[in-house]
């Protein structure tokens, strides 16, 4: 599911702190997001990710993560409340960094809640993913640390597994 390597990750639970100190991490847990209902919005965020970045390119790291935690249905997390008791992450001396309009943005176009906002953006997980949206790679740290979730990569299932021995060249 996970090559090794350096990639980009959010946080899942915004509650569990994180280590940023180049932590390694021994018998991490590697699970799919695919067809599990809790990680349908996040799995399409990830879909059209790059369509919103394209359409704002001024949407930072902050509001899809802030997006992640508002979208995921185990846990409650409200982008409104006081600003210390939000992560430190997405608040700096004493106020929040991150846009919540972009935010809420963010998530209209996820949960399809305004034709004009979702419009353009109607159809951009099927350009790549056949379809479906995009599964994404949940990585189980430890019962202390945080929970990240980043982008699957791709396998030969992708390809169905149709090709002979000789494809490419290849024997």
């Amino acid at each position: 599911l996970i090559s090794n390597g350096e990639r980009e990750a959010y946080c899942i639970a915004w509650k569990d702190p994180i280590s940023s100190d180049n932590a390694i991490y021994d018998g991490v847990g590697v699970y799919s997001t695919e067809d599990d209902e809790q990680f349908k919005d996040v799995n399409r965020l990830f879909s059209i990710k790059d369509a919103l970045l394209k359409a704002d390119p001024d949407i930072t790291w902050r509001e899809i993560q802030v997006a992640v935690w508002s979208l995921l249905p185990f846990q409650e997390f409200d982008m409104n409340m006081p600003v210390d008791e939000l992560p430190s992450g997405v608040r700096s001396n004493g106020e929040i960094n991150f846009d919540k309009e972009k935010v809420q943005f963010i998530i209209d176009v996820v949960q399809e809640r305004n034709t004009a906002k979702t419009a353009e953006f109607a159809g951009t997980s099927d350009l790549w993913f056949g379809g479906k949206d995009r599964t994404m790679c949940v990585i189980g740290t430890s019962e202390e640390t945080q929970t990240l979730i980043t982008t699957c990569d791709e396998t030969a299932f992708a390809y169905g597994g149709n090709y002979d021995s000789n494809h490419w060249g290849i024997a």
